[in-house]
């Protein structure tokens, strides 16, 4: 966990802190402040009692489509990164289930995994998404990388592992924030709100560790006083994320030229296609805004 906590800026550190410790700003937390006219139920999916446990369980449509999203990119790495297939299956099941499966009944069928399998329901659905992952399949993982004459060590692989939980975590908590504080504001149409609002939803969901560090300040942006403040603001730092991921993008590149390490090349580049995609995306919807306006 320390290894992998290292790429991230302070302000994630002390996302990771609250999350862990419970004192996450959710309406459950929220609620207990009197001075607060604040319910206790989820703002996406309606539920009372919206805890911590809740970010990762929400039934709610969009969130549970953001949820396997995340948990696909952590699944492409596992497969990426020569994980046993088996532990792989493992796994899957398990996010499949949210919370509402034992890893025990998952891998009964499997030999040399029953301890494995009880040290993940000892720890518990949100230890396993908040990175908190046994000693026993770090051993496994190592036979198996050793097995395959891997170029994978242990160490680093368990940081990119931990890394892949926290961000499943992390995209549920920005998806509801980004629900409840986006709101619309200023004289704009609302076609032109949707669209800042929107590429504001997207580029949130950016890994602080795929900017370079200089950059990663601009995720740790207050999103509540984003979302309230002047829409020339948003726009400003719309502009700046492009400018950030045009910058991790070019390094990437240079890198590409110089690595011979493909498979991790590989993945990391892939991201970046899906980050200019996106930075075109935001200049085209501002080029069509800009055309209303004139219109």
């Amino acid at each position: 966990m320390e290894e992998a906590m290292k790429v991230y800026p302070q302000m994630f550190k002390v996302y990771i802190t609250k999350h862990v410790s419970h004192f996450q700003g959710t309406n459950r937390q929220l609620s207990r402040d009197r001075s607060q006219e604040v319910d206790n139920v989820c703002p996406c999916c309606g539920c009372k009692n919206e805890s911590t446990g809740h970010i990762t369980r929400c039934p709610d449509e969009g969130r549970t489509e953001m949820f396997y999203e995340s948990a696909d990119l952590l699944l492409d790495f596992l497969h990426e990164t020569q994980m046993d297939p088996r532990l792989i299956d493992c796994i899957t099941q398990y996010l499949e289930g949210r919370g509402e499966v034992k890893m025990t009944d998952i891998a009964k069928n499997h030999v040399h995994f029953d301890v494995f399998a009880e040290d993940i329901d000892s720890l518990g659905w949100d230890c396993f998404l908040e990175g908190r992952v046994p000693t026993s399949l770090m051993i496994l993982q190592e036979m198996y990388l050793q097995s395959t004459n891997s170029y994978w060590k242990i160490k680093t692989w368990a940081s990119h592992l931990v890394q892949h939980l926290l961000n499943i975590t992390h995209r549920q908590w920005l998806y509801r924030n980004a629900r409840i504080h986006l709101r619309k504001v200023e004289g704009l149409t609302a076609a032109e709100h949707e669209d800042v609002i929107e590429l504001v939803k997207d580029m949130v969901m950016v890994d602080p560790a795929d900017l370079l560090p200089r950059h990663r300040h601009l995720l740790e942006r207050d999103f509540r006083k984003l979302g309230k403040g002047a829409t020339v603001d948003r726009k400003l730092w719309l502009q700046q994320m492009r400018s950030a991921i045009s910058a991790a993008d070019s390094v990437i590149t240079e890198s590409t030229n110089r690595s011979r390490n493909s498979a991790i090349v590989g993945m990391v580049a892939a991201k970046y296609d899906s980050y200019r995609q996106l930075a075109g995306v935001a200049a085209t919807k501002r080029s069509n805004m800009a055309k209303r306006v004139r219109l």
